[in-house]
């Protein structure tokens, strides 16, 4: 049977088969009988952009035509478009190939950045970010502007560009009073199922994150409902829609001196219905130490699975925490990888693989106990997990300098996709750019899952134009699908 996988909207090259329908597959289907990922698995490319200072990729996707976007911020003057300041938005498109399609920086005169971006199902971008300008790329029309003045804190800055990287329309909303100290795990969008679009954001207090905030947008991209979820001093920093057309959030609690970590902190998840009523809630508590979660993804069997970060109050004692839930966020395990690094052990990102099993991505400085492999000060990090969080493989991923992940997706031909920023040019770096930091991706070469069987979720939410089944290799395909319940929605939802 030729080896096949499930794809939203590709125009792929490989043999490829359509259902009339032009839609796509928001969420998955169950897969199993899958082949697994090889031990250890090799760099298959990388990808390094920058100029004369500090660059860094916050995010990353594929796109639906098979390259890639991925989003974050530069320091470099030398960049093209770049405005001045301490920092500029930056979004670089890919080719299929890996190859720059087109590169531009976003911002004013002041400090700008962004942390999430997706593709929405027009074809363009949703991205969400910081600001500190009143000019350049900004809307002029939002409250606490004054032109030619620094705004005081860093307001929300929301963006829609089309394919070609052109805004659209820009959204400012309100403060939340962070500096751009130690950030990158604040904010997330996404579009939904209806068309709309939702970005999480904490509400940060003279001395503690006060409440998260849903800000829901339409597709002109003008405020329509806004939403303060969970317990006081809680800071989002993941949302996804689930397979019942609501949403699990990811985050800390807890009392903040700056707009980075917190004191006496914990790990929280809440799971909301469509309307975000709070319909479950896990906050796991530890004595003597703070807790992070930076990342959630709904699995196969419609539960849950966290990652992010534990640190004691032993400033030299920071390790990975991992936990799986049911459906209701009762937990079914958790697992803490430790090493000792003087700096920090930490997943950002999580994903699951085709044959149900789990990958992790982040960075790590240890070179002991669970990790292995590290070439000096922080490496990105990237694990395979079995189901109970047995380690199957894990790989560090840098030079003698810094490297690190904030974001990591699985490919249309499941490769794995690591994105942040590298400082070294030696070790798995053979160059660099001249400057600081330069944003980075690595992909992993793994093999195409061969499914022997698709059971569709219960629940499984379509929107948008095409559905495809790509088929690798040259074999005929054999399959039969059974008992398919599809729900269609037109562009209006």
């Amino acid at each position: 049977m030729s080896p096949v996988s499930l794809v939203a909207c590709p125009r792929s090259k490989k043999n490829t088969m359509f259902l009339p329908f032009f839609c796509i597959v928001f969420l998955g289907l169950m897969v199993i009988s899958v082949s697994a990922l090889p031990e250890n698995p090799a760099i298959l490319q990388q990808y390094m952009f920058g100029g004369s200072k500090f660059d860094t990729a916050m995010s990353v996707q594929q796109t639906g035509e098979g390259g890639y976007i991925f989003c974050g911020h530069t320091q470099s003057e030398n960049l093209p478009g770049y405005h001045g300041g301490e920092a500029d938005g930056l979004v670089v498109k890919l080719n299929t190939d890996a190859g720059t399609e087109w590169s531009r920086c976003y911002g004013g005169r002041y400090y700008e950045e962004f942390d999430s971006i997706q593709e929405t199902f027009d074809g363009g971008y949703i991205l969400a970010g910081w600001t500190r300008s009143p000019d350049g790329d900004l809307a002029d029309d939002f409250p606490g502007y004054e032109p030619d003045k620094e705004l005081s804190n860093q307001w929300i800055w929301i963006v829609k560009l089309d394919s070609a990287g052109d805004i659209q329309w820009d959204e400012v909303l309100w403060t939340s009073g962070i500096t751009p100290e130690d950030h990158g795990h604040t904010l997330s969008v996404l579009q939904a199922v209806d068309g709309s679009f939702l970005v999480t954001s904490g509400e940060y207090g003279s001395d503690h994150w006060s409440y998260a905030h849903i800000y829901t947008l339409g597709r002109d991209g003008k405020l329509l409902k806004h939403t303060s979820i969970g317990p006081q001093g809680m800071n989002p920093t993941s949302i996804k829609q689930t397979r019942d057309g609501g949403y699990i959030v990811s985050g800390s609690t807890g009392k903040c001196s700056t707009g980075a970590d917190c004191e006496d902190a914990d790990a929280i998840l809440i799971k909301l219905d469509p309307n975000f009523n709070q319909q479950w809630i896990d906050s796991p508590r530890r004595e003597n130490s703070d807790e992070y979660f930076y990342s959630v993804e709904q699995t196969l069997d419609s539960g849950y699975i966290a990652v992010g970060k534990i640190c004691p109050y032993d400033p030299y004692d920071r390790t990975v925490l991992v936990r799986r839930y049911d459906s209701t966020l009762s937990l079914v395990w958790e697992k803490i990888y430790q090493g000792s690094g003087i700096m920090e052990n930490v997943a950002v990102s999580v994903a699951q693989s085709p044959d149900g099993k789990y990958i992790i991505g982040g960075y790590a400085d240890s070179n002991d106990g669970d990790f292995g492999g590290n070439h000096g000060g922080w490496d990105g990090w990237v694990a395979k997990l079995g189901e109970g969080g047995t380690i199957i493989w894990q790989k560090s991923i840098g030079g003698s300098a810094h490297e690190r992940f904030f974001s990591m997706t699985l490919t249309q031909d499941n490769h794995i996709l690591l994105a942040g920023e590298s400082r070294s040019n030696d070790g798995d770096l053979g160059w660099t750019i001249p400057g600081g930091d330069d944003a980075w991706l690595v992909w992993l070469e793994t093999e195409p899952p061969s499914i022997e069987k698709i059971i569709p979720s219960p629940y499984v939410p379509v929107t948008g134009k095409t559905l495809s089944l790509m088929a690798y290799g040259n074999a005929s395909l054999d399959w039969e699908i059974t008992g398919m319940k599809w729900e269609l929605y037109d562009k209006e939802g």
